[in-house]
């Protein structure tokens, strides 16, 4: 299940609020994800810059195992006409 939020405050910056909640359920492998995802981009003629922070809880529950990450990803990009 996963649910967004867009705000658009300038015809050039865009922000994003993404919630998720993931199950797996199976005979070898029985987790849930439960996350949230942020994430800002800007654009400029033929550039755009955008960085997104996603922070995910993953709970293994077969094997008794929980792990939480932090994931930081930058991108510019330059479109070719």
């Amino acid at each position: 299940m996963r649910g967004q939020v867009d705000w658009v405050p300038r015809s050039w910056a865009k922000c994003r609020v993404e919630g998720f909640w993931d199950s797996v359920s199976g005979d070898i492998e029985e987790t849930v994800d439960t996350g949230v995802s942020s994430t800002l981009e800007l654009s400029y003629r033929i550039w755009s810059a955008k960085i997104t922070y996603t922070f995910v809880d993953e709970n293994d529950k077969l094997n008794d195992d929980r792990r939480t990450n932090h994931y930081v990803l930058f991108q510019i990009r330059r479109r070719l006409w």
